[in-house]
């Protein structure tokens, strides 16, 4: 069984920031890109997956890196913040 690398918890938290920064959060959409098998340097490979954020009243999106080790939610709320999808 393959565990899912963009959790419900994730996605919720992503929403309430967007909330607390006062916007919208229908207006945002969220969603799961292609896994990758990708090397660690170390010899391992791990699984990665994309997150695509986009916003519908404007069109402006955005691909993050999710899985292990990843805080995909924190850096687009980072990129909200910095103005980068827009204002309110």
């Amino acid at each position: 069984m393959v565990t899912p690398l963009t959790s419900e918890d994730e996605k919720s938290d992503f929403l309430k920031g967007v909330t607390a920064l006062g916007y919208n959060a229908r207006d945002f959409v969220i969603a799961g890109g292609t896994r990758a098998d990708a090397p660690t340097g170390n010899g391992r490979r791990t699984l990665r997956q994309e997150v695509f954020v986009y916003r519908n009243s404007n069109g402006v999106h955005r691909t993050y890196d999710a899985g292990h080790g990843r805080a995909w939610s924190a850096e687009a709320l980072a990129d909200i913040r910095k103005g980068f999808f827009g204002i309110q």
